[in-house]
């Protein structure tokens, strides 16, 4: 692995970590996927939301090289809604700050499922009940769709 990498990896897994611990209600410890336990900080105010703004259930966290962290997310979905997601379902943070810099992919997602970025920063996205894998831009702009589900 390269030091680049292993630095993003490493970014990764710490940005995913504050997510969840800011959203596990000041839980102090984590297992790690090593098998040993980690404390890490709690940061109440990370990430900055906007007030009443939803969070829903977080399917993948990731981090561009801009330090952008990106959080796909099932937005105020409730299961047996076979409905697109009206809401944003892609939110985008400022990783030195939390406070959120944009906001894309409503009516796009029925069951938002996983979350990477490329070396280039496109953003891929997966939606288990559509059957499909997304690319897009940085920004939001769909550059490919495979799959073909309903």
């Amino acid at each position: 692995m390269t030091s680049c990498s292993f630095a993003k990896h490493r970014a990764l897994r710490l940005t995913a970590t504050l997510l969840l611990v800011s959203c596990g209600g000041g839980m102090k410890h984590l297992q790690t996927t090593g098998g040993s336990m980690s404390e890490y900080p709690v940061v109440d105010s990370w990430p900055v939301l906007p007030e009443g703004y939803v969070l829903g259930e977080v399917t993948g966290v990731a981090v561009d090289s801009k330090d952008r962290v990106f959080i796909f997310h099932r937005a105020d979905k409730h299961w047996g809604n076979d409905e697109l997601i009206s809401k944003p379902t892609v939110l985008v943070l400022d990783g030195e700050t939390g406070r959120m810099v944009a906001t894309w992919g409503e009516n796009l997602f029925k069951v938002p499922h996983g979350l990477s970025i490329d070396e280039e920063d496109n953003v891929w996205l997966t939606d288990v009940r559509l059957h499909r894998v997304f690319k897009f831009s940085p920004d939001g702009q769909l550059l490919l769709q495979l799959g073909e589900g309903e």
